[in-house]
């Protein structure tokens, strides 16, 4: 059994029915923010244990989107205590990345762009913004072209972005910004739509059972849900699957079979999404592999502005 602090194992007796014993505790990789571990209790069954960095109100949102979304396939909600440390107990999901997953891309595409589909409608808000433990808007943002500026502007002039990408990127960047930010009108109307807020392959699971009919079987992290544009999820999984062509045509046929909508001019709402998403990442990660290839991706994405994102 890995060695843990000991207010881990106090979260998890606290956590754990009294009949239930760990026999293994695991950290499991991929979480940025919160502490994850698989634990495997003495009758060979698994848990997850999330411990939260950011305190109460997103496990709070967790917990409420949990109720929500029954008929999403997400992890069952356990337990959770916000005493010592906010913490949840999930049921543990077996499952393939999507980027590694034996079935046919396509195929595999087009189940995760089903399940995209059904998370906006999950709940319709009036104004797009950030949400609290029970997913009312506590902080609601401009119109999406001027939040988009502000954030770039800040980026260039105050953020560590300015100090990690070259006077003729910014230049370029500015100048993506000034041609197309128009664009995000068309997504900047009421009701809006619940967003994942961290729709990338590493928070999808898909069915190990069959190769032919991939299935998600678990969409994980939701503390950075939001209200907003579909758009927002679909523009992060592309920039995080550059790689994989075959698997991002899937995507978008299932989003649109199963109802979700993609406006005329969407690979360039898509391009103006993914540029917040890359410039976010160089802002705030110290993960050197990480802010190569967050640039790559910029780099690529201002080469081909209205069209899907490629590597270069």
């Amino acid at each position: 059994m890995s060695t843990l602090p000991p207010d881990i194992l106090h979260l998890l007796q606290r956590l754990l029915p009294p009949h239930q014993r760990p026999a293994d505790i695991r950290p499991l990789s991929g979480g940025a923010v919160n502490a994850t571990f698989r634990i495997t209790l003495t009758d060979g069954t698994h848990r997850v244990l999330r411990v939260y960095a950011g305190g109460t109100e997103p496990l709070g949102k967790e917990k409420t989107l949990h109720r929500l979304a029954t008929d999403l396939p997400i992890p069952r909600w356990i337990a959770s205590t916000t005493s010592p440390r906010p913490a949840a107990l999930l049921s543990f999901v077996e499952g393939h990345s999507p980027l590694d997953h034996p079935g046919p891309p396509h195929l595999v595409g087009h189940a995760i762009g089903q399940t995209l589909a059904s998370i906006g409608p999950l709940k319709a808000f009036p104004s797009h913004g950030l949400l609290d433990h029970s997913l009312a808007i506590r902080r609601r943002f401009p119109s999406l072209a001027e939040s988009l500026h502000s954030f770039v502007d800040w980026s260039l002039t105050a953020g560590a972005a300015k100090d990690r990408l070259s006077p003729p990127t910014q230049a370029a960047i500015r100048a993506f910004l000034h041609q197309h930010l128009p664009a995000l009108d068309a997504i900047d109307a009421p009701p809006f739509a619940l967003v994942h807020g961290d729709f990338k392959p590493q928070n999808l699971l898909l069915s190990q059972d069959s190769t032919d009919t991939p299935e998600v079987v678990a969409v994980l992290d939701w503390e950075y849900a939001f209200a907003g544009s579909p758009l927002s999820d679909l523009a992060r999984f592309l920039h995080h699957s550059t790689e994989h062509p075959e698997l991002q045509a899937g995507l978008l046929d299932g989003f649109q079979r199963a109802g979700g909508h993609l406006p005329r001019d969407w690979q360039t709402i898509t391009a103006l999404l993914s540029l917040r998403d890359l410039l976010g990442t160089l802002n705030t990660t110290r993960n050197t592999p990480h802010l190569a290839i967050a640039t790559s991706h910029l780099h690529a994405l201002l080469k081909n502005p209205g069209g899907p994102i490629e590597d270069t």
